[in-house]
């Protein structure tokens, strides 16, 4: 059953890799997860990210998130994205709320994530906003190993409302201890109800440092 299902899973995430792409990207980043009790997490990302076949440097940015979970099933998030590009500086506020259901003795997990984001220029103050919807299937294979399955949908808004892109993502969370977490996946992005019909193959590579401070005290 393991097996088929990693089968399965890797088929439906993959199955749009061999598509030509119009650009290979790389996500690589460094962060920490800072537990501060059992409701209240704070996280910190700093990400580089390359373009075109991963050779041309495209932007930087560093990303603070403040996490509260009223319940082991809802998780609501609040994040500021302080953007570094060629052209100039670049800000993002993002609004999110999790849902992730387990059923009882199973190692499969369902996830819902909504976020509301805006994005604002520094040079001329020119902004953008979204909705994005992400569904999740996962499946905790042992300790160490889960591997997941995403579909996302971007819903443009400022007088545009449509979905302008969609997001598929497959990948492996790495627990190496208590403490160090890597995550690994692939993403195939395209535009969609757009002349343009541009297409992404995404590559992340993403370590994390967890600290649980309620431990502490």
């Amino acid at each position: 059953m393991k097996r088929f299902f990693t089968l399965s899973l890797l088929f439906i995430s993959f199955s749009c890799a061999g598509q030509k792409s119009a650009n290979e990207i790389l996500w690589s980043g460094l962060g920490t997860k800072l537990k501060l009790n059992e409701k209240i997490r704070l996280d910190i990302e700093h990400q580089v990210r390359f373009q075109k076949n991963f050779l041309d440097y495209d932007y930087t940015f560093t990303e603070i998130g403040l996490n509260y979970k009223p319940t082991k099933k809802i998780r609501l998030a609040g994040n500021y994205r302080f953007m570094s590009y060629e052209r100039g500086l670049r800000h993002r506020y993002a609004l999110e709320g999790h849902y992730t259901l387990k059923p009882k003795n199973s190692n499969f997990y369902f996830h819902i994530r909504e976020r509301f984001q805006t994005f604002v220029w520094n040079d001329d103050n020119s902004s953008t906003s979204n909705i994005r919807n992400l569904f999740t299937i996962g499946y905790k294979i042992n300790s160490l190993i889960k591997i997941y399955t995403t579909q996302e949908w971007f819903y443009r808004l400022d007088k545009i409302n449509a979905f302008k892109t969609y997001r598929g993502t497959g990948g492996i969370t790495w627990n190496f201890s208590e403490k160090i977490m890597l995550m690994t996946y692939y993403s195939y992005q395209k535009d969609i109800n757009s002349n343009t019909n541009k297409k992404s193959h995404i590559i992340g590579v993403r370590g994390f440092y967890k600290l649980n401070l309620s431990k502490n005290k």
